[in-house]
């Protein structure tokens, strides 16, 4: 009652009713009938996308009505079945505590004839207690750094108290690495035995918050007809399922202990493109998420039916521009000074040079079907920095130091070749990303020389300087002392920057961006940025953005930034580097692979649009480990620069396989980075940006370029591998299986990293029993009644799929 007593108040303050009415509203409410699957029909485009879920802390949470409706002020009322809500008095946010009965409930916005109806996650964190014993007070700081806390010491200080260091943290179950950081020096907890290769050379204590819940709950699409749709519900007891945003009644879905059947609403048939999506949940936990493509109300049953701007099923490819390939001589410009060493010059790449691959098909050819850009802005002239061996100074030719927020960078090309490139793209079947920079500009900016007081300190109140203090100073802290990060807090400078972004859109007709330094941006930005993408390109252009951003951290941390008013995704770094070492090396067991994707799937969702990457520019080669010539406990910036990281090992290439087959075979959108669909090395920045190879030097690397080719097909031509579920199958040290499902296809994914040839069992979900499979060279593969036998080569893969 009393939740239907404070949305009535927001109803009667917005409608100035006086209280007789209250009665009438509850009469109307209960007099709905079930004319529909749906609550109501929806009307307008009040709010954009699949909302995101909302996810409490142990406190609750307070939702901005912005992040999720452009017109805040035509929400009329709020309900939530079981927590307690209510709406500020400015009608900005919406409260929630955290006091839900069940793990599971939903939000309910009533707003004109529309019932929006928004997941509610409770959280899941408990107190974690972190100490040290120090009975003689010998240590006058002590902090924890780690997972916890973003690494940044200064918010794990601990408190001495009766002969000892302490502090607590509310975590949600599972593993977290840290150390301790005593008197300014960083060391492994001496009182905890656990630790972990940090895969940097080191280690990192390892703390493991236990989950209390005993039987996670478990959905799978099983069939669908021209109106319904069935889906395995093992262990669920509430079931939650949406069209679009909308609730699809109960009374609309036929559920037994196993199995629910639901009815698709007669409004989807109306809709190109829209989306269904269920998660469940019993008394303590929560099930995978499951989403449903339905086209004018039919289930999409094959690929040839998605379009590009279904982004579940992009592969998306990264193009450092410089480096990638010259198309017009004419306007290269290389610094060609001594100050400047010629791995960090000008190489000539451009914008024609993009549009010249787009052409001839390189990308097609290599079934990738979304580009990237570095960044295209204007930079400056001359050469900044400094690097002591060798000594050096740099150019611009990375993009990252713009000086123009509208201007194309003249010696990457015109404003008419980007059209040019972005027309070729898409009648090619492509979409387009570039690169934009929010956090900084470079000291040349005229924004900058305008107004410098727009920009956060450069020294610290106790006068140190403010440079890559990356975690400690955040949102404030400079890249160098010719880059000022932006004071984007300040309404004026984020209109203008946001201004901008729309403006790109717009005039090229690009399809989204990839943020540069996320983290370091405040969030009051990328709603902001969002918001005005929503209102002024998406709604009424009926447009489909994508928004991916670059944020080095922990999951949590990750993860706050996507959501309906900020981004679509980040990249996954947390997935990527463990990845990296479970395949490049052999001591790694593919245990702590499967519980880095686990977390992964609990903090993004089981269909989310994070990307996973294969490398990017600020990381070494993964061919560089792999291939045997750099080690993981070096300096990877010095190698690169004092000598000629080449490929001394060949089976690198086909360790390189098997990660670029995980990546494009797991949830979430593949992203590779250039010259790795060809095996190419190179340690960190500046030597992982060599100029891109078009001319295969050994039949090693054409191997590679054949795999990737044919992994991107599958992927986009496999509905299981864009929207399916995802189901473990086998793991041991040295062996990992999981299938990908959709309704009746499946697609079984078997990685050896040993040297020996390896044979494994895995029984298949019931309903594929009678299924027939082949594998990718279309030898059948014997299904004796959902048992499989799967023999796997050494440091391989097998992938195997419905006939």
């Amino acid at each position: 009652m009393n939740n239907i007593i404070s949305f009535f108040r927001s109803w009667q303050k917005r409608l100035r009713w006086p209280a007789l009415p209250f009665l009438l509203v509850l009469a109307f409410a209960s007099s709905c009938t079930n004319q529909n699957p749906i609550l109501h029909n929806e009307s307008g485009k009040n709010l954009v996308g699949l909302a995101s879920i909302i996810n409490l802390t142990p406190n609750g949470k307070e939702v901005l009505i912005a992040d999720y409706f452009i017109h805040p002020e035509l929400i009329d009322s709020i309900s939530l079945e079981t927590g307690t809500v209510s709406i500020s008095d400015d009608d900005l946010t919406i409260s929630i505590k955290g006091d839900l009965e069940k793990p599971l409930d939903l939000l309910r916005i009533y707003s004109a004839d529309t019932v929006f109806s928004i997941p509610v996650k409770k959280s899941t964190k408990i107190k974690s207690l972190f100490r040290l014993k120090d009975p003689e007070h010998i240590y006058k700081t002590v902090a924890v750094a780690g997972d916890v806390n973003q690494w940044n010491p200064q918010l794990g200080l601990m408190k001495y108290e009766n002969g000892q260091w302490q502090t607590k943290f509310w975590l949600a179950p599972g593993p977290y690495q840290y150390q301790l950081v005593v008197d300014g020096k960083s060391i492994l907890d001496p009182y905890n035995p656990d630790s972990v290769d940090n895969n940097i050379g080191g280690y990192n204590s390892s703390y493991i918050v236990q989950n209390p819940a005993t039987e996670t709950p478990h959905l799978q699409t099983i069939r669908y007809t021209d109106d319904a749709i069935s889906v395995a519900i093992d262990h669920s007891t509430d079931l939650i399922v949406l069209w679009q945003n909308q609730q699809i009644k109960p009374d609309y879905i036929n559920q037994d202990a196993h199995t629910a059947t639901i009815y698709i609403p007669e409004s989807a048939k109306n809709s190109h493109r829209s989306l269904i999506r269920i998660i469940s949940s019993n008394k303590s936990s929560i099930s995978n998420d499951l989403l449903i493509p339905l086209e004018y109300g039919q289930v999409v049953s094959k690929a040839s039916e998605l379009t590009p701007s279904d982004w579940h099923n992009s592969i998306l490819y990264f193009m450092m521009v410089d480096r990638f390939y010259n198309g017009d001589s004419t306007n290269d410009s290389p610094l060609n000074i001594p100050e400047v060493n010629p791995k960090v010059d000008y190489f000539g790449g451009d914008i024609k040079g993009i549009t010249q691959k787009i052409k001839a098909g390189y990308f097609n050819d290599l079934h990738v079907n979304s580009i990237w850009l570095s960044p295209i802005v204007q930079n400056p002239l001359g050469a900044y920095g400094a690097y002591p061996n060798p000594k050096t100074k740099f150019s611009a030719y990375h993009g990252y130091w713009p000086v123009s927020w509208n201007r194309v960078d003249f010696r990457l090309g015109s404003p008419a070749d980007l059209k040019e490139m972005v027309a070729a793209a898409h009648e090619h079947g492509l979409n387009v990303l570039v690169d934009f920079v929010a956090n900084h500009v470079h000291e040349e900016h005229p924004i900058y020389k305008q107004h410098p007081d727009w920009a956060t300190n450069l020294y610290l109140p106790d006068g140190r300087l403010n440079i890559e203090r990356w975690d400690e100073y955040r949102l404030t802290t400079w890249f160098d002392t010719f880059l000022p990060t932006l004071d984007l807090t300040n309404p004026e400078l984020t209109n203008m920057l946001t201004d901008s972004a729309v403006f790109w859109i717009n005039e090229y007709d690009l399809d989204g961006f990839r943020h540069d330094a996320t983290k370091h941006v405040p969030e009051y930005f990328w709603r902001e940025l969002t918001k005005k993408l929503k209102k002024e390109v998406m709604v009424p252009k009926n447009k489909s953005l994508y928004q991916i951003g670059e944020t080095y951290g922990s999951r949590e941390l990750i993860a706050s930034y996507i959501n309906s008013g900020e981004m679509d995704a980040q990249f996954a770094f947390g997935t990527y580097d463990n990845a990296l070492a479970y395949f490049a090396r052999q001591d790694v067991s593919f245990n702590r692979l499967q519980s880095a994707l686990n977390e992964s799937f609990k903090y993004y969702g089981h269909h989310n649009l994070m990307g996973n990457i294969t490398g990017n520019q600020d990381k070494p080669r993964f061919m560089a480990y792999a291939g045997g010539n750099l080690k993981f406990n070096e300096d990877s910036k010095l190698a690169g620069w004092t000598r000629d990281i080449t490929v001394t090992k060949p089976i690198g290439y086909e360790k390189l396989k098997s990660f670029i087959a995980f990546n494009l075979t797991i949830p979430g959108i593949p992203v590779i980075y250039y010259g790795d669909e060809v095996g190419m090395t190179g340690a960190n920045d500046p030597d992982n940006r060599r100029p891109m190879r078009f001319n295969l030097i050994n039949q090693d690397e054409q191997d590679v370029k054949g795999t990737v080719a044919k992994l991107a097909a599958l992927r986009t031509s496999n509905l299981e591998l864009s929207f399916g579920d995802f189901i473990w199958l086998h793991v041991d040290n040295d062996v990992m299986a999981y299938a990908r499902t959709y309704f009746r296809d499946i697609s079984i994914i078997a990685f050896n990293k040993s040297n020996e040839v390896r044979k494994i069992q895995v029984k298949l979900p019931d309903i594929y029993k009678n299924t027939l499979l082949h594998d990718l060279t279309q030898t059948e593969v014997t299904n004796s009644n959902g048992y499989l036998t799967i023999e796997i080569q050494p440091n391989s893969f097998r992938i195997i799929q419905t006939k």
